[in-house]
């Protein structure tokens, strides 16, 4: 805690967020000896219980909002239709158990069948059509691919007992290790309590410039994410700005001032605004943000993204699948920045934040960015830098087709598990690069001790690159 009396307090989260590591490491290294040590018709039961609740919880709520909606549209129909298996899958889940899961791996095995059997006859038919119109270069190879999903398929329907087993062994493993890392990592954060948030991300010098064009894309335009790290106790909260053809930007965010778990849309504090100096209009909101990062979009979708914030301002705030994070998220990709980690991985602003590719910026160092004067109208200019919008009821809303349909907890199932992949690969990797030294040390080669030091994702700020 810093001496001056000027200083503003970090909130107490804020100064033992080491604490939230700790308990998710060992939630998830006790979750993961559950999962190696106990029988499997225990673990089976627990997880499929978990599983079970969450689709049937998602389901109804697809259901409700089918039935409060035109329900004579196509989307509306396939939402109740969604919600509806949904809910059949979630008591599958909890009633059948093992039945389930080797339902769900033959479907899989199936739908590899099918789809390499797509692409194998498109492979074939793009031989008929070659002496009447030109061919994708990659459209006669497609063959390859369709048998390798077939073989796949056909493979998973055949050894589906095992892979059952093998996911579950493989869960556990990772939960374990998951959970250890986190440990580690809370330990590293205790030792610099008091002094706030510690950012795993790169963090720009003071004297570096915000860049204005990308050099490799110098049509493309900008799209930023900031965060105020001691949102929410310390969680972190996140807001967007994306850039006009016309040089100025839109920005925003959901604030919801009351950190009520859930608010209504007329208490949750949304607010955006049409400006110039999108870093200043952070800065003027009641609580300041922290740091940006800015991203390059080569085909921007404007009118899509401001569709998505008139319908952001139209959705009550949630703590799960609607806070900020979510907000930003949503008008950020539909805006096309691709570079974005969806919020059904990281949900946790400050965590979602630091997943975005690229150095930070501290707006204590970079109170400003570069505009482009040759597309702003100078005496605008002159006069007018910041636009503060009242939404019209009438204006045009939209949801980005991510959030328009249902079945939204399929989608975040499949999105952990690929996050799951991705961190267990990457793990690999580190100890991989690891054991390949510690061999090189043994076997006394030169530069063995010269080789990169492995940051790890909570240390201390990485060096600019």
């Amino acid at each position: 805690m810093s001496s001056d009396p000027a200083a503003p307090a970090i909130p107490w989260l804020e100064r033992r967020i080491w604490a939230l590591d700790a308990a998710r490491g060992y939630v998830s290294t006790l979750f993961g000896v559950f999962v190696l040590s106990a029988t499997r018709g225990a673990v089976v039961a627990v997880f499929f219980l978990a599983l079970g609740v969450y689709l049937m919880a998602d389901g109804v709520v697809d259901l409700l909002l089918s039935w409060r909606a035109a329900r004579g549209s196509g989307q509306e129909r396939a939402r109740w239709l969604t919600g509806l298996v949904s809910v059949t899958a979630g008591i599958g889940a909890i009633v059948a158990h093992e039945s389930f899961v080797f339902f769900l791996i033959i479907a899989f095995g199936i739908r590899s069948i099918i789809q390499g059997g797509a692409e194998i006859w498109r492979s074939v038919s793009s031989l008929w059509r070659r002496q009447r119109r030109p061919v994708g270069a990659g459209e006669p190879f497609l063959w390859l691919g369709g048998l390798g999903r077939v073989a796949l398929g056909v493979a998973i329907i055949a050894v589906s007992p095992l892979i059952f087993v093998a996911l579950l062994l493989y869960l556990g493993v990772y939960l374990i290790v998951d959970g250890l890392v986190a440990i580690n990592d809370a330990a590293l954060k205790r030792g610099q309590r008091g002094v706030g948030y510690i950012s795993p991300a790169p963090i720009a010098p003071h004297d570096a410039a915000v860049p204005l064009v990308d050099p490799e894309r110098p049509g493309a335009l900008r799209a930023l994410a900031f965060v105020r790290r001691g949102g929410a106790n310390g969680l972190g909260h996140a807001a967007w700005a994306f850039e006009w053809s016309n040089g100025w930007f839109n920005a925003g965010s959901v604030e919801n001032p009351s950190g009520a778990p859930f608010a209504p849309v007329e208490r949750m504090g949304m607010w955006t605004a049409h400006t110039l100096e999108p870093v200043a209009t952070m800065m003027r909101q009641e609580t300041p943000y922290d740091e940006f990062k800015v991203m390059f979009v080569e085909e921007p979708r404007f009118a899509d993204a401001w569709r998505a914030v008139v319908w952001v301002s139209r959705m009550p705030y949630s703590v799960q699948r609607r806070n900020c994070a979510d907000s930003a998220y949503d008008v950020l990709r539909t805006y096309g920045a691709e570079a974005l980690r969806d919020t059904a991985q990281k949900s946790v602003p400050n965590d979602w934040y630091d997943a975005i590719p690229g150095p930070s910026y501290r707006i204590a160092d970079h109170a400003a960015i570069p505009i482009r004067p040759h597309r702003v109208a100078g005496s605008i200019e002159r006069r007018v830098r910041d636009l503060p919008l009242a939404i019209s009821p009438r204006a045009l809303a939209q949801a980005p087709p991510w959030r328009a349909s249902g079945g939204r907890a399929w989608y975040e199932i499949r999105m952990r598990l690929e996050l799951v992949n991705e961190e267990a690969l990457q793990a690999a990797g580190v100890a991989l690069k690891r054991m390949k030294r510690l061999a090189q040390r043994d076997r006394g080669q030169p530069g063995a001790e010269a080789g990169a030091r492995t940051t790890r994702r909570s240390g201390a700020h990485k060096a600019w690159p």
